[in-house]
């Protein structure tokens, strides 16, 4: 298993901005949000903590909060992450007088960014991992059940970064994500693409 922390984390701005959209129920800022967006921006560097533990498993050792389909692509291993910026900024949304005025609304803007900047950063690394073994990863897929998201945080030890749940599949701090990645070989890959479902590899000649 693997910690890591205040490692470094790029905002991407244009989804702060669709974030802010989708929260606010808006189709366009105003030049006044555009700044005042832009203002909050740089100041993200000052509640900015991320953190995250991470660990990979192999396939004949998956953990009970990992459901695992083997095929087609036949995974070697699996890779389970908890990423998270840390409780500041929701302290600030929580000074707000409410969570939908335009200020508490920007920062949830920005902290889900992080929030996502932050698995985006653990899961490169484990993508460089995963070519030493000649293998790629599958697109990260979010834990959504609650009693499997409970058991992920207890399994990867998520305390040591300050990851708990409040309530069943709430977690604490808000904006963190727990998510995981397959392992698969690249020769499985390339026989998909290939060879023809049905149709097995030709045998050598002698």
């Amino acid at each position: 298993m693997q910690k890591i922390k205040k490692f470094k984390i790029s905002l991407a701005p244009a989804s702060v901005r669709k974030n802010f959209k989708v929260l606010a129920g808006i189709e366009r800022l105003t030049p006044e949000e555009e700044d005042r967006l832009s203002r909050e921006y740089e100041n993200s560097r000052s509640w900015l903590s991320p953190a995250a533990v991470f660990e990979t498993f192999r396939s004949d050792r998956w953990p009970a909060f990992l459901t695992v389909s083997m095929e087609p692509l036949r995974p070697v291993a699996a890779s389970v992450l908890v990423a998270t910026i840390g409780p500041q900024v929701e302290e600030q949304i929580g000074r707000e007088a409410s969570p939908s005025v335009p200020h508490a609304i920007m920062l949830a803007a920005l902290a889900e960014e992080g929030a996502e900047s932050a698995a985006d950063f653990v899961s490169r690394l484990i993508t460089e991992e995963a070519k030493k073994e000649d293998c790629e990863l599958t697109v990260r897929e979010e834990l959504t059940d609650p009693a499997k998201i409970e058991l992920a945080l207890k399994g990867l030890c998520a305390e040591r970064i300050g990851v708990t749940l409040k309530a069943p599949g709430v977690l604490s701090p808000r904006f963190t994500r727990v998510a995981s990645l397959l392992w698969i070989p690249r020769m499985t890959k390339k026989r998909r693409l290939l060879l023809p479902e049905a149709q097995p590899l030709a045998d050598k000649p002698a």
